[in-house]
């Protein structure tokens, strides 16, 4: 449609203000088009909002404050020449956010698994592992525990 319309502009012999604004306007649009795609806004919160305004340099208070619910297309137009030019930030804003939306999802998906999620403990007391390693390890300790005592430790003697 841009195309066009400068296409019908460009064709006309006599180039008058009008067709010149128009023109100009076209071009301005025809730049930020490629970055509309990345504020469409699909699981932003409200702080991506916020940044992609301050980037846009859009009134957030005020008679002529924007908000993410009175927002319009006209918006963005408005600030085409400040959304072209910060077109890099823009993708980045919205990669930013699409990866807090895949991370909030994870998280959810593991909050519900760990809710369902059932273990059922058996134990096991008869030949285990587990009961030989501790009785090992009572041993263990009383071996030390003799060996301690037979050290002769001459600063304990001399308190004595």
């Amino acid at each position: 449609m841009l195309s066009k319309w400068a296409e019908s502009v460009r064709a006309d012999p006599k180039k008058d203000a009008v067709g010149m604004l128009l023109l100009k306007e076209i071009e301005k649009y025809r730049k930020c088009l490629p970055y509309l795609k990345f504020v469409r806004g699909d699981g932003w919160e409200r702080n991506h909002w916020n940044q992609l305004f301050a980037l846009l340099k859009m009134p957030t208070k005020g008679p002529s404050a924007v908000s993410v619910e009175s927002l319009t297309v006209d918006h963005f137009l408005d600030a085409a020449d400040a959304l072209a030019a910060n077109g890099d930030a823009v993708k980045h804003l919205h990669a930013q956010a699409q990866g807090e939306v895949t991370l909030r999802e994870a998280i959810r998906q593991l909050e519900m698994w760990g809710l369902e999620r059932v273990f059922t403990l058996h134990l096991q007391v008869r030949n285990s592992p587990y009961k030989k390693w501790c009785e090992g390890g009572k041993n263990y300790q009383r071996l030390v525990v003799v060996q301690v005592s037979k050290l002769q430790i001459p600063t304990m003697a001399a308190k004595r």
